[in-house]
């Protein structure tokens, strides 16, 4: 076979013509060792989900104890803490969250319904006089 007019070579079938070659793999894993790196990545994820937690959890117990260390120098100061604290009743609250709105304390989350840090209640009871359904009351603490 002689070669066409001009030396040019015939063209292979394939696009783009002639044979592709393929490059060496470059830092790349093997399929093994590339799902332990993707479950190792999603097990750090994870892990600072985790750790993100236990930093919110660290914190509320740092505030707890706060308000303990805070009533503890109170009571031997000789200052009148209230004798009475509040106390939800899960069973009739709606989880409205008027109380919330009328604590000056703090010391009202709602998570579905009301719940009351007796720590931070200073038994003032305006939670009271905004529950609609009445369950919220004063208790001896």
């Amino acid at each position: 076979m002689t070669p066409p007019i001009g030396g040019a070579r015939p063209r292979n079938n394939r696009r783009g013509g002639g044979r592709r070659r393929l490059r060496p793999s470059v830092n790349r894993l093997p399929h093994t060792e590339w799902q332990a790196a993707a479950q190792y990545k999603a097990g750090s994820r994870k892990a600072e989900g985790e750790v993100e937690s236990i930093r919110r959890q660290a914190s509320e117990l740092i505030s707890s104890l706060n308000n303990l260390m805070t009533r503890i120098s109170r009571m031997e100061r000789g200052e009148s803490l209230s004798a009475m604290v509040a106390v939800v009743d899960q069973q009739q609250c709606i989880g409205c969250g008027l109380c919330l709105e009328a604590c000056s304390y703090g010391a009202i989350t709602l998570k579905g319904t009301s719940s009351i840090d007796p720590l931070k209640c200073k038994g003032c009871g305006d939670c009271l006089n905004f529950c609609r359904k009445g369950a919220i009351s004063l208790s001896p603490v």
